[in-house]
Formats: C-alpha cells, sequence, structure tokens
C-alpha cells in the first residue's frame, strides 16, 4: 500500500515539474536600448522579478504558464502585457508615457514623484507658455508658479523682473540660482529665446535645493532647453507674433477749466484776487497722459529645425524680437536676436558626445529717466498743469526763422529741446 501511495506522490510530482514552464527574456526601450530595473510579475500572483543591467530577466516555475500573463512596468514607460503560451524567450519593447512621465520632476541629479515634492517644487512646460506673448523667458513664471513672485521693476521695453521665490531670503542678494541644461548660470535668463524652452522646474524648500549648496539659499531655477529625437524626421516650426501695445487704463485728472476752478478757490480761500476770470473759456486743455503714451509695435519671429537618426539629434533655431516703447517708441526700444544649435551623437554604447551653443546680440534704448520718483515722464505727467500748450512759438536767434518749440512737458522729461 504504502508503495503504490509513494507511486503516486511521485507521478504528481512529475506532472507538476512537466506542466511548470521557465521564462526568460530582455526587455528594451524604443531605441533598442537595455531597461534595468524593469518589474516583471505573473499577474494575478506574487511571482515576479525585476530585469538586470543587462535588461534581461527569468522566471522560473511557472505552473500552467500557457494560460498566465506577465505584466512589465517601469517608471515613464507605459505598462505593458504578454500572453506567456508555449514561448521561453521573450523581446519586450516598451514606449515612452507622456503621462507618467509628467509625473516625475528633476531635481538636481535624481528625481522625485511629483504628487510628494507639490509644495517644494513648481514645474511650466512648454505648452503652457506657448500662446503667451514673451520677450523674457523669465515673464513666463509670473503668474504660473505659486510662491513664485515676478514683478516688474521697470516699463522699459526688455527690462528684467525682480523674482524672489517664497519672500526676500537676504538683504544683499535674494536673486534665486539659474541652471540651463545642467549648467549654473551667471545672471538672468534674457538671452534665451522663449522658444527653446521645453520645460522649468522651480525648486523652493531645502531638501530639492540642497544638491546644489549654498548658492542655492534663494532657490533654484532649472531650465531645460529643446532638443532633436532620435529616429525623429526633420521638423520644422516656425512661430511669428505682431502685435500693439497700449496703456490700459490712465489716471483720471482735472482739465483745464476745472483746474482754473480749483486754482481760484484756493486763492480766494487764502484771501487773494482770482487768476482767471472765466475759467470755462479754457476748455479741457493739455492731457500730458496722451501726449507721452502711444502705441508701440511689437514683433516676434522663431524658427527651429529638428530631428535626428539611430545615433545622432540635432535642434537648431534662431529668434527675433524687436519691442517698441509706449513712451517715446522712436528712441525707447529692445531689439534681440539670438541664434542656438543643440546637438548629440552617440559613439558606443556608454559614449554620448554633444555640444549646447548659444549666442545672443541685444540692443536696448531707453533715453528716458524710467524709475526716478521726481522729473520722470510719468511723475512730470501726472503734475504739470493742463494750462500748458503742447506746443509754443519761439524765435532763437536773430538769423533762425519762427520754430514750433515742443513744450515744457518734453523738455522736463527728456531734457532737451526738439524743434520741428
Amino acid at each position: 500500500m504504502k508503495k503504490r501511495v509513494m507511486f503516486v506522490l511521485i507521478i504528481l510530482f512529475s506532472i507538476s515539474k512537466i506542466m511548470a514552464q521557465s521564462v526568460s527574456g530582455v526587455v528594451v526601450d524604443a531605441q533598442n536600448q537595455p531597461l534595468p530595473g524593469v518589474a516583471v510579475l505573473v499577474k494575478g500572483t506574487t511571482k515576479g522579478t525585476i530585469t538586470n543591467v543587462d535588461g534581461k530577466f527569468t522566471l522560473n516555475q511557472i505552473s500552467n504558464a500557457s494560460a498566465k500573463t506577465l505584466v512589465f512596468s517601469f517608471i515613464g514607460y507605459q505598462k505593458q502585457e504578454q500572453v506567456i503560451g508555449n514561448s521561453t524567450s521573450m523581446h519586450i519593447v516598451m514606449q515612452e508615457s507622456t503621462k507618467q512621465m509628467d509625473e516625475v520632476v528633476v531635481v538636481g541629479y535624481g528625481v522625485q514623484k511629483k504628487s510628494l515634492v507639490t509644495g517644494a517644487i513648481s514645474s511650466v512646460s512648454a505648452k503652457d507658455i506657448d500662446n503667451k506673448q514673451l520677450t523674457r523667458l523669465d515673464d513666463a513664471l509670473q503668474g504660473m508658479t505659486s510662491g513664485v513672485n515676478v514683478a516688474q521693476s521697470s516699463g522699459a521695453p526688455g527690462s528684467a523682473p525682480t523674482i524672489r521665490i517664497r519672500g526676500i531670503t537676504s538683504i544683499n542678494n535674494s536673486d534665486p540660482l539659474y541652471v540651463v541644461d545642467g549648467v549654473v548660470m551667471n545672471g538672468g535668463l534674457e538671452y534665451l529665446n522663449p522658444n527653446d524652452i521645453a520645460s522649468i522646474e522651480v525648486l523652493k524648500d531645502a531638501a530639492s535645493c540642497a544638491i546644489y549648496g549654498a548658492r542655492a539659499s534663494n532657490g533654484v531655477i532649472l531650465v531645460t532647453t529643446k532638443k532633436g529625437k532620435l529616429d525623429s524626421p526633420i521638423h520644422v516650426n516656425y512661430n511669428m507674433q505682431l502685435g500693439e501695445q497700449n496703456v490700459i487704463k490712465k489716471v483720471q485728472l482735472a482739465n483745464a477749466t476745472q483746474y482754473a476752478e480749483l486754482y481760484n478757490e484756493s486763492v480766494l480761500n487764502d484771501g487773494s484776487i482770482p487768476a482767471f476770470n472765466n475759467p470755462t473759456s479754457l476748455g479741457v486743455g493739455t492731457n500730458w497722459q496722451n501726449e507721452i503714451f502711444s502705441t508701440a509695435p511689437y514683433q516676434s519671429h522663431s524658427i527651429s529645425v529638428s530631428g535626428g537618426s539611430d545615433k545622432a539629434t540635432y535642434y537648431v533655431s534662431a529668434g527675433y524680437i524687436d519691442q517698441k516703447g509706449i513712451v517715446a517708441p522712436s528712441i525707447s526700444y529692445n531689439k534681440r536676436f539670438s541664434l542656438s544649435s543643440n546637438s548629440s551623437y552617440k559613439i558606443g554604447k556608454y559614449v554620448t558626445v554633444g555640444e549646447y551653443l548659444d549666442y545672443t546680440y541685444e540692443k536696448s534704448q531707453t533715453g528716458l529717466n524710467t524709475n526716478s520718483e521726481f522729473g520722470g515722464p510719468l511723475n512730470s505727467a501726472l503734475n504739470l498743469d493742463p494750462l500748458s500748450p503742447v506746443y509754443v512759438n519761439a524765435t532763437i536767434g536773430s538769423s533762425y526763422p519762427q520754430y514750433a518749440l515742443i513744450g515744457m512737458m518734453i523738455s522736463r522729461f527728456m531734457n532737451m529741446a526738439v524743434f520741428i
């Protein structure tokens, strides 16, 4: 009896061994490069493994394997399922997942899940700024990132805004650290073409900034520029923006009649004789805000060419921006031309060489005292009386005919006389 039982057990064990199956394989990406660390799990079970540095895996003793399915998952790639069937060797190609990549944020030399650092890191993608009229990259952060204050300190064309991450952190310098494609930059981002930006990350807390040391005490702004893609055809992209700039709202001031009436009241209260006998005859007078403000044109052009082969990628772009000022546009302007090149070539399995070149030429002129509380054009426009005419007649020397001299307003804020 015992011999029969042992015989049956041996038969059952042999059948189970015969029905069990081993599966091995390799997991690669779309460029046929091995993916280490990919999780491989038998669906519906706890049996699984991960791929090694060469992207290879092995699963032994899978019972009833022909009816089982393997699930492959990896951060940044689409989850994939493959029925085992009668296969003993598999070749799995995983596709990148844009949705999953958006959930990962680059921090220094590593990555973290965005859900874990939402309050410490803010991200702005190229899609977020594509339809915005930007003359500088700094402007892309305005109203787009929490905890980041972007304030325009001057109205001059092309002027740099003041950026503060979670407030003022030092009595000396509170400017953040700028890192472009892993390279620490001295100064701001005025040389970059906004159309060349792939993404911007703002690191705000000590943990995420620690990798950059004491320089990151005011926060870090990481900028990633656009690059070509492997095995991609040539893409040509042209972006053009044309527009006009105007003053949104002007300060409501007294006109000439109202000014004269108020002046008469003030001298009467002082016991003097009114200076204006008929204030209504003065009419509206001069509105100096209308005289200094004008419609300023704006234009921006950008063209880029990108693509790649199985080993090389390239991205070349050129941009031009011409912005006039709404105050004296003929002498207040900012022009900028930029040219950039970003390419890489894969020499071997572990060696890739590349370069990033950027050239920017900028010409800017204000001709005005833009930030003075006294004597600037805006201050003068609010304080000059509406009784003074814009143009007055003046005789300049005995040998000169009569000229129309641009009036007090222009001479006060530009410190020069313009004759027509």
